[in-house]
């Protein structure tokens, strides 16, 4: 009886082992399966922004960051650095924000420019916990800028990632799509192709569905945030990225009460009121938050001049 014991603790132990041994190996030795994919572009983002020397602007967003951005042309006019972080709201505030103050120093300035919807949910990935572990892209040091929640949530999805690389090795199947892969992004980390139209949609910010409440979580988060940029010497400026709103429905009143109530809960100043974010459709591509070619023109204009305006004030 012991000796079958014995063999049984002495099976499953090997059983074990090689279990972890082709975990490793799998993670650790085959190469990634995920560089095509749109929201593997952070690993980029990320290594743009810890390369870059000197003082900086960095650029805390989703998506509208990707598609409404032009680094070069914001850099070129301000005469800093500017490191564009936005990529997918589903990744979450939370994750984006600490990836950047990893690398922010003493006078740079970060621009806090998620979409004005995400201020209601917790701030962690909506995206489900694949867009999150795919992003990573077997770059397994940047789990640590995964909340609490979502490296719980990975270490239970660590059996599919590993089926779902497996099964893009074998099958070289791809996810990515056009615009919508990691191919469609230049060197800065913005949406490369020229978008000269407007997509029909129904894709609309609705602001009779947003209140003056916002959750716990979302306002302590940007107190400690705070906390530590002061602590840092870091400028930390609220903006909100252009909006698609059927104009002619929105109350303003409303729209100007939501404005202040979120700068007064966060503790941060925003670039411009929330209503000059409103826009129509013609300054969209496909989303209520991704600009054609003509909107990206117009927003980096306004956000170049606002910059300007900020940086003067702060003698920056």
């Amino acid at each position: 009886m012991k000796n079958f014991v014995k063999k049984v603790i002495l099976f499953t132990a090997v059983v074990i082992a090689f279990l972890v041994f082709m975990v490793i190996y799998i993670v650790d030795f085959i190469p990634s399966q995920f560089d095509d994919l749109y929201q593997a572009e952070i690993v980029n983002k990320i290594n743009r922004l810890r390369e870059t020397k000197g003082r900086k602007i960095v650029y805390a967003s989703g998506s509208s960051g990707a598609f409404c951005i032009d680094s070069k042309k914001i850099t070129d006019n301000l005469g800093l650095e500017f490191v564009n972080l936005g990529l997918h709201a589903g990744l979450g505030q939370f994750y984006i924000n600490e990836i950047s103050k990893d690398y922010l120093n003493k006078g740079d300035i970060l621009i806090i420019a998620h979409e004005f919807d995400t201020y209601y949910t917790d701030g962690e990935a909506t995206g489900g916990i694949s867009l999150l572990a795919t992003s990573l892209n077997d770059h397994f040091e940047y789990y640590k800028y995964f909340d609490n929640s979502d490296k719980k949530k990975f270490i239970k999805y660590l059996p599919a990632y590993i089926f779902t690389k497996l099964d893009k090795l074998i099958y070289k199947k791809s996810d990515a799509d056009g615009i919508y892969s990691a191919s469609a992004f230049n060197k800065y980390g913005d949406i490369k192709y020229e978008l000269n139209e407007s997509l029909e949609h129904d894709y609309y910010h609705h602001f009779e569905n947003y209140t003056k409440e916002f959750p716990k979580s979302i306002i302590e988060y940007y107190h400690d945030l705070l906390k530590f940029a002061e602590k840092k010497g870091v400028y930390v400026v609220l903006n909100f990225p252009y909006m698609r709103v059927k104009t002619k429905e929105v109350d303003y009143k409303h729209v100007d009460e939501l404005g202040d109530a979120i700068q007064k809960e966060l503790g941060i100043k925003s670039l411009y009121p929330l209503k000059e974010a409103i826009k129509e459709e013609k300054y969209f591509y496909d989303t209520a938050n991704h600009c054609n070619t003509f909107g990206k023109n117009e927003y980096n204009n306004k956000l170049i001049k606002s910059l300007k305006k900020y940086m003067k004030e702060n003698n920056i």
